[in-house]
């Protein structure tokens, strides 16, 4: 080898090198905007639960039990409304972010997975409506509906990160 084809290797190593720095760069930022997308989601969705908790917290008497707040489903409406608009999100603003083809990733990410997850959130929530408090699983319940919270944020963390990485005004607004 020689020096000239050194130098021309090490200099396509850097290239690519700081590429996929950037890139990953690029993605760690649209991880962080992700999540503060769902942390400020999360704080506005929920602000009644806030304000009820936060006056509960000034009483001495607790007015809004536990089990309540489980068989409202506050959660469950929560999850469904973050999934159905990151759904409307794509159907309506995504093109050149994601494919507008019909492959299965899509059909899944976009239809079948919204679907169940509305599916599972009205079972649980009209199994709650019609049965009295004392007669319901709370902790079962609590837990459904705990499992349904945490995948919404793993879909709308990987929905929202690949939608702000995909973005090119990500890239331009982050350096």
């Amino acid at each position: 080898m020689t020096s000239d084809s050194i130098m021309i290797f090490v200099s396509i190593w850097k290239n690519y090198l700081f590429s996929i720095t950037k890139s990953f760069l690029f993605l760690l930022i649209a991880i962080w905007k992700s999540f503060w997308w769902f942390i400020l989601t999360l704080f506005f969705g929920l602000l009644q639960i806030w304000f009820i908790a936060g006056e509960d917290f000034f009483r001495t008497t607790n007015l809004y039990p536990f089990e309540k707040f489980v068989t409202d489903g506050a959660l469950l409406f929560f999850s469904v409304t973050v999934i159905s608009s990151l759904t409307m999100d794509y159907i309506i603003f995504s093109r050149g972010i994601f494919s507008w083809k019909k492959n299965g990733y899509t059909i899944f990410t976009f239809v079948i997975f919204p679907g169940a997850i509305l599916g599972i959130c009205i079972y649980l929530f009209g199994l709650c409506y019609p049965i009295p408090i004392e007669e319901l699983d709370i902790d079962a319940i609590f837990q459904a509906e705990m499992t349904i919270f945490i995948v919404t944020f793993v879909y709308a963390m990987i929905i929202k990160s690949l939608a702000f990485f995909k973005d090119k005004r990500c890239a331009k607004c982050s350096t």
